[in-house]
């Protein structure tokens, strides 16, 4: 387009048509950029294991199964989406809300998988699978 203008003599036409061309490829890389580093910390929020509350084992999180008790330690991941059976902590969820301070979580409060327990100790019982988690989706 910027070539067909010059052979007709429409020099501004054409310098707007390349600065255009230009403006839009540089915006398209930023986006891309933009999206490419929103989907690593994404991915960077799916917990790896849990830890079985009775047994303390440490198993992979996509071993972790509906009903099942779990702990979550201070500085700990939410392994799965799931409720909370005893204890309480300071959950922050600002990766998947935007809230900027930790919510206190009690029993009885829903907890979401890929979420931190900042401070306190709690077990949780599993409600969803890995796969279907909040993070997951």
């Amino acid at each position: 387009a910027g070539v067909g203008a010059v052979f007709i003599g429409a020099l501004e036409e054409a310098s707007t048509v390349v600065v255009l061309f230009g403006l839009s490829s540089y915006l398209e890389r930023m986006a891309t950029s933009s999206v490419r580093k929103a989907i690593k910390s994404i991915v960077a929020l799916k917990p790896d294991t849990a830890t079985i509350a009775d047994s303390k084992e440490v198993i992979p999180v996509s071993q972790v199964s509906v009903s099942m008790r779990l702990e979550v330690n201070p500085g700990s991941k939410v392994p799965v989406d799931g409720v909370v059976v005893s204890g309480g902590g300071l959950v922050d969820s600002s990766m998947l809300t935007g809230e900027s301070q930790p919510s206190r979580v009690r029993p009885g409060d829903n907890v979401s998988a890929g979420t931190v327990n900042t401070d306190g100790f709690f077990i949780m019982e599993a409600k969803r699978i890995a796969s279907q988690s909040a993070v997951a989706k």
